[in-house]
């Protein structure tokens, strides 16, 4: 199953989103869960291109959004 931490500055970030944005991070999130259990389940293999996710050269299984 996925794990994650939330750091301080992260969930301050998320508190100064508006509503708009709120939403599409939201909404991001879910379709990030959703391709990541589809792949646990194996019924995918990657992220959908939408997310925009890169997987961190050297380090199996951990992720990044491209560009940041």
């Amino acid at each position: 199953m996925p794990t994650h931490e939330e750091s301080d500055a992260f969930l301050s970030d998320v508190r100064r989103l508006t509503p708009a944005q709120r939403n599409r991070f939201l909404t991001a999130l879910g379709r990030f869960i959703d391709d990541l259990l589809a792949m646990e389940a194996g019924e995918r293999r990657w992220f959908r291109p939408g997310l925009r996710v890169k997987g961190v050269q050297g380090v199996p299984g951990l992720f990044d959004e491209v560009g940041a």
